[in-house]
């Protein structure tokens, strides 16, 4: 979670979008390529220096985990601005932890 928010905030949508998964599989190819086009609008024509610089610092403190299943409750994210701030699903995928798409 850290790495995804901290991602967006230096504007690096490939690694942002390299930690996500749908429907319990990573992004790819053509997926891959329209979450890039999607964050690099929101990084570079709707999200703040301000909101970025946030990002850049988001920490989270605690998750619950139930199996290759995570959940990481709103109150759990600090630092991240409030447009951002959202309950978060995880799955696990071969040993790594990707941000369940939609975000939820």
């Amino acid at each position: 979670m850290e790495a995804f928010y901290r991602a967006l905030g230096a504007k690096d949508t490939t690694t942002a979008c390299g930690l996500v998964a749908y429907s319990g599989i990573p992004l790819s190819g053509d997926d891959l390529v329209l979450c890039r086009s999607g964050f690099d609008a929101v990084v570079t024509q709707v999200a703040t220096s301000e909101e970025l610089g946030q990002l850049r610092t988001t920490t989270v403190t605690g998750a619950t985990i139930d199996g290759a299943r995570a959940q990481v409750r709103a109150e759990d994210i600090t630092g991240v601005p409030a447009a951002y701030r959202q309950a978060v699903s995880l799955v696990l995928v071969d040993g790594r932890w990707f941000i369940e798409s939609p975000l939820t």
